[in-house]
């Protein structure tokens, strides 16, 4: 290799690492799973905006809102860090300690992860919005996690021998969807 490939090389590198949110999450042991749930939360820029607000930082440091605070630490050091990777061993450590079936090095169902954590973030949030510590104006029960993942499926149920009709809703985090199997152009529109 000729220095000036090096040189370029070493630039891009550098400038790779000195730009915010640049920042790979390192494996340890069998954590794929893990990893790819923290860099797809971390990469999704409302939340990432919202819980790197400064005001929300320090009412998250307030709060008994162990999860929050965990995954915001996990975020200034994506975001606001200077390396190209960090290892998420406190969140990883969390995490176990509060969901035990993660608690070992074996391959794991990411989305149930994403469930549990999503839900975990969303109670520490709403435990941060009851202490009156946001002065956001929402009510107790939404936070930027249903904000961002939740949808409400409506649905009307019609009673053909009585005539009456039921509407009814419900709020989803996963909606599973069918993939046409003939048709090779699919859109979620």
């Amino acid at each position: 290799m000729t220095e000036n490939v090096k040189c370029s090389l070493g630039r891009r590198l550098q400038n790779k690492q000195n730009r915010p949110g640049v920042c790979g999450l390192e494996n340890s042991g069998n954590s794929c799973y893990l990893n790819a749930v923290l860099q797809c939360l971390c990469s999704t820029m409302p939340l990432v905006n919202h819980l790197l607000n400064q005001d929300i930082r320090k009412e998250l440091a307030k709060c008994e809102c162990r999860v929050a605070q965990v995954f915001v630490r996990l975020l200034e050091k994506m975001w606001l860090g200077s390396s190209s990777s960090c290892a998420p061993v406190e969140a990883r450590s969390m995490l176990c300690s509060i969901f035990p079936q993660f608690d070992n090095y074996t391959q794991q169902d990411a989305q149930e992860l994403l469930l549990h954590l999503l839900n975990a973030l969303h109670e520490d949030l709403k435990k941060m919005h009851f202490l009156g510590q946001q002065s956001r104006s929402s009510t107790t029960e939404s936070t930027i996690v249903s904000e961002l993942f939740e949808g409400r499926l409506s649905y009307l149920t019609h009673f053909v021998p009585c005539g009456h009709q039921a509407h009814n809703a419900q709020t989803f985090t996963v909606l599973s969807l069918p993939i046409p199997k003939d048709n090779k152009n699919c859109s979620i529109q």
